[in-house]
């Protein structure tokens, strides 16, 4: 997991792939062993969910889908603090990374649980999307990690995808449930979110 906070892409994918093995093996460990990387995988998880590069994304929820099927009753307690980046990964601009959480959310969420799921992690989901749309490329792009032109594209998938995981939220729940959804979102009623 250390190595997740490097700022390369190369140490990030050796991370992840060495994580997916271990997921994937479990190394002789049983299910409730391996779930107690839940608490430690919410930090890194959120800020590699919004790296620049394409590849690092993909691989992190290649990863997620992996430990996903192997803690999957573990997951609740967890599940709050992983929602928006899933949900906005679900919804990035890249094909191979939307097909990679679409994968692991399938494995996590029968169809019919989506919508508890989202109202379970509703406050998460309504504080993430604000803060989300509220960065600005100073805001959300180290400018020793990122270049200029990678940080304008961050922001810009930042801000789509959590336009898009809105949507999808909104589309997800009940009329009744989805206006309530959005009533509870402050940054509707600011003239900022409607400048986008």
């Amino acid at each position: 997991l250390k190595k997740l906070s490097k700022k390369d892409s190369t140490t990030k994918m050796k991370a992840l792939g060495e994580l997916l093995g271990f997921f994937e093996e479990g190394g002789g460990r049983s299910e409730d062993e391996l779930a107690l990387i839940l608490p430690l995988w919410q930090q890194p998880f959120e800020t590699v969910a919004m790296d620049a590069d394409r590849r690092v994304r993909e691989a992190l929820f290649v990863a997620l889908r992996a430990l996903v099927l192997r803690v999957k009753k573990h997951m609740t307690k967890h599940i709050r603090g992983l929602m928006l980046p899933w949900l906005c990964a679900r919804f990035d601009t890249e094909a191979p990374v939307r097909v990679a959480a679409n994968a692991a959310f399938a494995a996590l969420f029968p169809p019919a649980k989506i919508a508890d799921a989202l109202l379970y992690c509703k406050g998460d989901i309504l504080h993430g999307i604000d803060n989300n749309m509220n960065h600005t490329v100073q805001t959300l792009c180290d400018p020793k990690t990122f270049s200029k032109e990678e940080a304008e594209d961050t922001i810009s998938r930042v801000h789509a995808s959590s336009l898009l995981a809105l949507a999808h939220v909104l589309e997800a729940l009940s009329k009744e449930q989805a206006v309530k959804f959005a009533q509870d979102f402050e940054t509707l009623q600011k003239p900022m979110f409607w400048k986008l």
